[in-house]
This record gives C-alpha cells, sequence and structure tokens, in this order.
C-alpha cells in the first residue's frame, strides 16, 4: 500500500509539473494587423536533478486589448513590455485559426502553446507610472489625458496644457478686436464659454 501511495504521489507532481495556468512573460515580438506576439515566459524551469533551463518562445499567442465588434482600445507594443500568460483549459490551435466555435481535436490541456497574453503585468521591481490613487490617467510617451476624482480634465504634456492654450487663445481673440475698436457683440457668450472651459480644466 506504502509504494501505491508514493507511486500516486509521484504521478500526481508529475502532472501538476506540467500543467500550466498563469506565467509573467515578456514580448519578443508584435504584429499589430494581427495582434499576436512571441512571448518569452519570465520564470525559468527548474528541473529535478537541479538544471535550470529557460522556457521556450511561445509564438502566434493573442494579445487581450479591451475590443468588441464596433470599438476596441489599442497601445503600443514594444519587445520587453510585460504580460500576463493565461493558459487554456484545451488546445487553441483550430479557435486561433477559425474562430467562433470549434471543437480542439487536440488532448493537450493547459500547455504553453495554448495561451493568450494580456499586457500589463510587472514586477514590483518595475517602477510604477501611477502618481496618485485618485486620478485616471492616460499616458502616451510625455502626453497624457488625466481626469481627476472631481471629473475635471486636463490634456497636454508636461510643458502645455490644450485647454490653457485654448482660454488663452480666447483672451487674446478678445484683445486684438478691443484695440482694433470694434465691441465684441458676444462678449457675454464668450465670457460663459471661458467660465466653463475653467470648470472641465479644474482652474
Amino acid at each position: 500500500m506504502r509504494h501505491l501511495t508514493e507511486a500516486l504521489r509521484t504521478l500526481k507532481s508529475n502532472i501538476f509539473s506540467e500543467m500550466r495556468v498563469m506565467l509573467p512573460g515578456t514580448v519578443e515580438r508584435y504584429d499589430h494587423t494581427t495582434q499576436k506576439a512571441s512571448v518569452l515566459p519570465s520564470l525559468r524551469r527548474e528541473y529535478r536533478d537541479g538544471e535550470v533551463q529557460d522556457m521556450p518562445v511561445i509564438e502566434d499567442v493573442p494579445v487581450v486589448w479591451p475590443r468588441t465588434g464596433s470599438a476596441s482600445l489599442t497601445m503600443p507594443m514594444r519587445r520587453g513590455d510585460g504580460v500576463m500568460l493565461v493558459m487554456s483549459d484545451r488546445s487553441l490551435d483550430r479557435w486561433k485559426q477559425r474562430g467562433g466555435l470549434v471543437t480542439p481535436r487536440d488532448t493537450r490541456k493547459h500547455a504553453l502553446p495554448d495561451c493568450v497574453a494580456v499586457p500589463g503585468l510587472y514586477s514590483f521591481a518595475e517602477q510604477s507610472p501611477q502618481d496618485n490613487n485618485d486620478d485616471t490617467v492616460l499616458r502616451q510617451g510625455d502626453m497624457q489625458v488625466r481626469l481627476d476624482s472631481r471629473g475635471r480634465i486636463q490634456i497636454g504634456n508636461q510643458q502645455e496644457e490644450l485647454l490653457s492654450l485654448l482660454e488663452e487663445m480666447m483672451d487674446l481673440y478678445t484683445q486684438a478686436i478691443c484695440v482694433n475698436g470694434s465691441a465684441l457683440s458676444n462678449a457675454p457668450q464668450m465670457t460663459a464659454v471661458r467660465q466653463r472651459l475653467q470648470q472641465i480644466k479644474g482652474a
């Protein structure tokens, strides 16, 4: 009985050692036209004899962006970007080629080739771009769109802010007309628009 227990324990260990659920990874290559990537898992594999090996680069990994039939949100993806690899219960080969409802026709389960990549998984060693826990921020390089906790918006880079520039342009337009001696017939409306701009940008 003891030998059977040991055999079952070994079998269980072998099964779980080959089962994949989630792994961090880094992008090697990305094709934005097909939204598939080549990804290197970030965890090495260690064997019982002490040998340690890198896992292979996984090819043709679907990248999961927010997307529906009529809308999508995508970002630039470069080599070295972090992703979360999530392994499918069954083979994705036929589904990746055909889409829709398919029969896998493959017995493998939780295998490395059957994963999808969810962008945004980084270790704590990588500094977060988030500067507070109140605002919602969309960044692209030096540009950002920021919605603060009061629902006000800022659009710009570290040097300029779009709504402030628009407000300044309105002031210059008003001054130019007044200097030329023509009174603004829509001055109250201009003032009201300026006040609404200030509310949006949080002045």
